[in-house]
């Protein structure tokens, strides 16, 4: 008789376990609400290193405003690829002339790069990785039917993370 008299009493644990699911979930959420704020943070802060890793090769490239295949060997040795290192990208300089067609995406030559061994750089190449690529107009030599001549074309800066 005394058992019917305690309808709905489960014991001092058995009451309190309704009110735990909601704490739980409510835990729960805030700490996935952490983890995701920290995990945008950490990808937006290596977009603009990264984007900062360009720009400062960028910079190295058009200082002068003049490149030419010849005699580039040297600054991508000494500045090119210490910045890369420095800022543990790798880097593709494509150097498009005038007389390179304009509606072709990888059209010019590489003048200067730091990849993995083995490694083609190509559109489906980088469509995998997380790019930055930069054109600047620039003055370089051009071949002609009468000879070299210096005239208008662009260079790409193609940066992305080992």
């Amino acid at each position: 008789m005394i058992w019917m008299k305690r309808h709905g009493f489960i014991g001092p644990i058995g009451d309190d376990i309704p009110s735990i699911f909601p704490l739980m979930a409510g835990i729960i959420l805030f700490i996935a609400t952490l983890i995701y704020a920290n995990n945008e943070f950490n990808t937006k802060n290596a977009s603009i290193n990264l984007r900062k890793a360009g720009l400062d090769m960028a910079y190295i490239v058009i200082e002068k405003g003049y490149v030419n295949q010849g005699g580039f060997e040297e600054t991508c040795k000494n500045l090119l690829v210490p910045s890369a290192k420095k800022n543990n990208v790798f880097f593709a300089i494509m150097l498009r002339d005038c007389t390179a067609d304009p509606s072709e995406s990888f059209a010019g030559s590489e003048l200067c790069s730091l990849t993995e061994k083995d490694d083609v750089i190509n559109s489906e190449y980088l469509t995998k990785k997380q790019t930055s690529i930069y054109n600047y107009p620039i003055s370089t030599e051009c071949e002609t039917a009468t000879g070299t001549r210096t005239g208008l074309g662009s260079v790409s800066i193609i940066t992305w993370y080992k």
